[in-house]
């Protein structure tokens, strides 16, 4: 798991981005692995929370692959918290 803590030691909540969705949802995941739930949950708020603040559903494109990776994006955060939505 030193990869995760390292990671985690890279993760910039600021920053927020279809990439940092990601990884906080991967960070999450390696935390209920290693039986910390309370982090976890921190993580999967985080990705949500962005997922909201970006409205990935409804951004503008520029191409249709940007807009494929954005609604491909959503699910990922609604399979997490769907009371958010």
């Amino acid at each position: 798991m030193r990869y995760a803590k390292k990671s985690a030691s890279l993760f910039d909540p600021s920053d927020v981005s279809l990439q940092s969705i990601q990884a906080s949802v991967l960070l999450g995941a390696c935390r209920i692995v290693e039986g910390d739930a309370p982090a976890e949950s921190v993580y999967y708020g985080i990705a949500c929370r962005m997922a909201q603040l970006l409205d990935l559903g409804h951004r503008v494109c520029f191409s249709r692959l940007e807009r494929e990776v954005n609604i491909r994006g959503m699910p990922v955060s609604k399979s997490i918290e769907p009371a958010v939505y």
